[in-house]
């Protein structure tokens, strides 16, 4: 939540902290120490006002809150960052299926050159997840 002075306050920030964890998977120390080395306050601002206010909110659950992370990263073709949400969302247990029926849909409002350069990430993260053949 925030203190009223554009700061978030530290309950925010450490709950935000853990929900970017969730988010982000196994590498989430990593990429926030990313952040940090860019810019501290990137850091604070993903923590407090991204995962600790936003990602925090009432009526939406994190898994539908991934689901809405994922498409919108793949709609604007944030690639790097749409591999670090589907790392964590695999890793979370979210159903590999649903991922890629909502990358799919994606041909229908963003285009097909848009979904399938999505669909690509997509397999090459899935394929770590799945045992080897």
């Amino acid at each position: 939540m925030n203190s009223g002075d554009g700061h978030e306050t530290d309950s925010s920030a450490a709950s935000g902290g853990a929900l970017r964890a969730r988010a982000q998977g196994a590498r989430s120390a990593e990429l926030g120490e990313a952040l940090n080395v860019l810019d501290p306050d990137l850091l604070a601002w993903a923590d407090g006002f991204i995962f600790g206010d936003v990602w925090s909110g009432p009526g939406i659950s994190f898994e539908d809150r991934m689901m809405v992370a994922i498409v919108s990263l793949a709609s604007c073709g944030q690639l790097a960052q749409l591999r670090n949400y589907l790392h964590g969302a695999l890793q979370a247990g979210i159903d590999p299926q649903r991922i890629q029926q909502a990358l799919k849909m994606l041909v229908v409002y963003v285009g097909f050159p848009t979904a399938l350069a999505a669909l690509v990430v997509y397999q090459e993260v899935r394929a770590k997840y799945e045992p080897d053949q």
